[in-house]
């Protein structure tokens, strides 16, 4: 196969789907060249992602939902998110180990230099949660 292409409307969302080995020249002009990879991931899901200029996100058509729908499918795909980058179990051990840290630091000990990177991949993992929830607080 060929080169794939996609075209868009104005949010994004996929209209077609070209390969320049079987369309050639009918290929239209404003449809955007796509790696194989994101050629299979839209394609397998074209109602739920769009193109935002650089690569596949999320979509969800506002129209036909109510507002109390929509959020909760906001709500959804800030969990997934966050899920995605730290599962239940992480989250967890996170807490735990934040605290033993905490205790150190509260009983006057400095922490060493691997507990401080250890404490600065937990605040980064905690800093990542909050601006998705907070994303997803600003889009409800």
């Amino acid at each position: 196969m060929g080169q794939k292409y996609a075209l868009t409307d104005e949010n994004g969302c996929a209209k077609g789907f070209y390969d320049d080995a079987i369309h050639g020249a009918a290929i239209p002009h404003e449809a955007i060249p796509v790696t194989d990879d994101i050629w299979r991931a839209w394609t397998g899901d074209t109602i739920e992602q769009r193109w935002n200029g650089s690569a596949l996100e999320p979509w969800i058509d506002p129209s036909g939902y109510s507002v109390e729908t929509l959020a909760a499918r906001i709500k959804a795909e800030a969990a997934r998110r966050i899920l995605e980058a730290m599962p239940e179990w992480k989250q967890r051990n996170m807490i735990a180990r934040g605290l033993e840290l905490s205790r150190i630091e509260i009983a006057g000990d400095s922490l060493s230099p691997e507990e401080q990177a250890e404490e600065e991949v937990i605040n980064a993992a905690w800093s990542f949660a909050k601006a998705v929830r907070q994303a997803s607080d600003d889009l409800e």
